[in-house]
């Protein structure tokens, strides 16, 4: 050592330290400073390992138990000794399991010296207390029980009133003998692992003197929130608790309640049955035995009828939807009692409830559609739909289907109709009685979509509407019928639009045919013709045919003369002779018709060749 040194300094090697400045010795200056090895929990974050190598070292890396091995950040002085350092993140420690974990550093390829470091990220569970919390008449001497395998965990403690006690932490008094306590008090404790975890706080609750008389008189109800528990007040009592049977070691009230109150409403409860205790407590805080256990049912309210019923078909158009609940609802409304078509349209509606029956109603304000399928909603939740007791209603929706309504099972004349008589009258039965039938819901226009005067009736009898025009109706025009939704049944379900087309004029007719029906002794190889009443359009071989009594076609060329108005049907080859052939003519929209597009009726006759 130097001259003005006067002590001599030791050092271990491989260890921190080791020969001071002007000092000689062989320590060894490649090490892992063992500084940086404190213990690994659940608050630590990410660490840096470091230490030191000799002049001369090129390169160091660290082995960090199974992770792959970190080079280190090499000091840069070429002379001396030099330092180095390792991060290492706490995801990386995170993937190496709980225990010691073992560092090893190298130098320039040769293994330094091993340490290890506690990793532990599990925190210890609560400890438990011998005797329990609770009401004593005496003194208590307190043991705290670590809980299982934490026998080398220490257990921290705190002592204090219900009020004032804190939460212990590793500067609180570690338990090492039984606690004596002997007035009312509250002891906290924790168990703190060798890593440095803290384990979950547990409460002790002491209430040392004589208890007060035990309530009577005890009642639960359901209520608005929740149930409703009460008592009869208790002379003396300071406070009263009230303890749930799933929980009786923590009342179900947060603070104590007052000596005056006689009701507590245990709130936010799923539905269930719930058995509740209650206990009077002294000035001392000691409480009393458990009351006479009281049960209430939280039930879920339900939807006991609908109207319509749920898949009814027939529905009314006209009338309302109803549902009925087994107990007093709150929360009814047009947001939460709706009514939609299959397309998903809201249908505007008033919503109202009566008290009295448990009946909400939806008033449409216009009449449903016929024969159209709709839902309906009734919206529960703790802001919509529920009972008394704050109990959500289960959102419930059902479909139904309304009436079709009166339908329309023939007109006159047909749709599509053509040659109508310009004098006649348009005609409707229906398939039930209806109402409504006026000039209105009964309308007659032409082409070009002028309403015809006319007069409307209906005969109940024969469930017939009548439109007769004012006056005739013009030749060659087409005509449209229409019935509307204005016409009900009875019940007021309205009818599906209804409209129908026709033409007024002179349906062409054949004037002359050769040969002539039933005639015999018939050409063989003659035309078949037919001349018209008027000129028409349509005719080809498929609505000018001849046909063989065995019913086969005969092939054969077909021509119409404009000017004659004449029809001929030229056979490809001889007719057999003294057979009987049937000659047709099919009239039709798109088949034989005249110009303005009357059709033709269909008409055929039969004549017999000669031998």
């Amino acid at each position: 050592v130097s001259d003005q040194i006067t002590e001599t300094t030791l050092a271990e090697l491989g260890e921190p330290g080791g020969v001071g400045p002007g000092c000689t010795g062989t320590a060894e200056p490649n090490n892992l400073i063992s500084g940086y090895l404190e213990p690994v929990n659940i608050a630590s974050g990410d660490i840096t390992l470091s230490g030191t190598a000799r002049e001369g070292v090129a390169g160091v890396s660290v082995a960090v138990g199974a992770l792959p091995a970190k080079a280190a950040t090499l000091s840069t002085n070429t002379t001396g000794v030099k330092t180095w350092t390792v991060p290492v993140t706490k995801a990386e420690l995170q993937t190496l399991p709980d225990g010691n974990i073992a560092i090893t550093p190298s130098f320039d390829g040769l293994p330094g010296t091993t340490r290890t470091m506690l990793k532990d990220m599990v925190a210890p569970l609560a400890p438990t207390a011998t005797p329990p919390a609770g009401s004593y008449a005496g003194t208590q001497n307190v043991t705290l029980n670590k809980p299982a395998g934490e026998a080398s965990s220490k257990t921290h403690w705190e002592i204090g009133s219900a009020t004032t006690v804190t939460d212990p932490d590793a500067a609180s008094a570690v338990y090492t003998a039984q606690i004596a306590v002997s007035a009312t008090q509250t002891i906290k404790a924790r168990v703190i692992d060798p890593a440095g975890n803290l384990g979950a706080v547990a409460t002790f609750a002491y209430r040392i003197g004589t208890p007060p008389a035990v309530p009577t008189g005890v009642t639960a109800t359901e209520t608005a929130g929740g149930v409703r528990i009460g008592w009869s007040p208790v002379s003396g009592a300071a406070n009263y608790n009230v303890y749930r049977s799933t929980s009786t070691t923590t009342p179900v009230n947060p603070t104590p309640l007052a000596s005056t109150a006689t009701s507590y409403v245990n709130t936010g409860l799923a539905n269930g049955s719930y058995s509740y205790v209650v206990r009077s407590v002294s000035n001392t805080g000691v409480e009393s035995a458990n009351s006479a256990t009281v049960t209430a049912t939280v039930a879920p309210p339900t939807v006991t009828t609908r109207t319509p019923a749920s898949g009814a078909v027939g529905a009314s158009a006209a009338g309302n939807v109803t549902a009925t609940f087994n107990e007093a609802m709150t929360g009814v409304s047009g947001t939460t009692f709706t009514l939609k078509t299959a397309a998903g349209a809201a249908v505007a509606a008033s919503v109202s409830y009566n008290t009295s029956t448990r009946v909400a109603t939806l008033d449409p304000t216009a009449t449903l559609l016929a024969g159209t399928t709709y839902t309906a909603t009734l919206t529960g939740g703790a802001t919509a739909i529920r009972d008394a007791g704050g109990n959500a209603l289960a959102t419930t929706s059902w479909t139904f289907t309304t009436d079709p309504g009166p339908r329309v099972t023939s007109t006159t004349p047909y749709n599509g109709a053509t040659g109508v008589g310009v004098a006649n009258n348009i005609m409707a039965t229906f398939d039930e009685a209806v109402t409504g039938v006026t000039g209105t819901t009964f309308t007659l226009k032409n082409a070009a979509g002028t309403t015809i005067g006319g007069a409307v009736s209906y005969n109940a009898t024969t469930r017939v509407a009548t439109f007769n025009p004012t006056n005739n109706m013009t030749l060659d025009t087409r005509y449209t019928a229409t019935l509307t939704s204005g016409i009900r049944d009875a019940a007021g379900n309205p009818m599906a639009l209804r409209t129908w087309t026709f033409m007024a004029g002179v349906p062409p007719t054949v004037t002359s045919r050769a040969p002539l029906a039933n005639a015999t002794g018939a050409s063989k190889t003659a035309n078949v013709t037919a001349t018209f009443s008027e000129a028409v359009t349509g005719v080809s071989g498929t609505t000018f045919t001849l046909k063989s009594s065995a019913g086969a076609t005969v092939s054969a060329t077909v021509t119409y003369n404009s000017t004659t108005r004449t029809a001929s049907l030229d056979p490809a080859v001889t007719l057999t002779g003294s057979t009987k052939y049937t000659a047709t003519l099919t009239g039709g929209a798109s088949l034989i018709r005249d110009l303005a597009g009357n059709m033709l009726g269909t008409n055929s006759w039969s004549f017999t060749t000669a031998p």
